[in-house]
């Protein structure tokens, strides 16, 4: 099986990296949360916490908050990725750029 792809990135090493029900339900809950609240600051503090409870790898933990994102309307989607891109990303720089390509 190809190991490579275009970018250049390992995409089988995921396969054996899924999370439990348990952080499922977590990382769900996180989105909403930020939902209801629209707190970049909380949001920000929960998903650190959420990292550092589960050791979820952070590049795993933005991918399934995508994952979810695609569900939401056009706005619900714009809300999650201003917090993912603009916000975890850019601002407060939770998240670096490899992070943000894995996920």
């Amino acid at each position: 099986m190809n190991e490579v792809n275009v970018i250049g990135l390992d995409l089988e090493k995921y396969n054996d990296h899924k999370p439990t029900q348990d952080i499922r339900r977590k990382i769900r809950n996180f989105i909403n949360e930020f939902e209801e609240a629209k707190d970049f600051e909380i949001a920000k503090e929960s998903f650190e916490e959420i990292c550092y409870e589960t050791k979820i790898q952070r590049s795993y933990f933005a991918g399934y908050i995508l994952q979810y994102a695609y569900s939401y309307s056009e706005k619900g989607f714009k809300e999650i990725m201003a917090l993912l891109i603009d916000y975890l990303h850019l601002d407060s720089k939770v998240l670096s750029a490899n992070d943000m390509v894995e996920g």
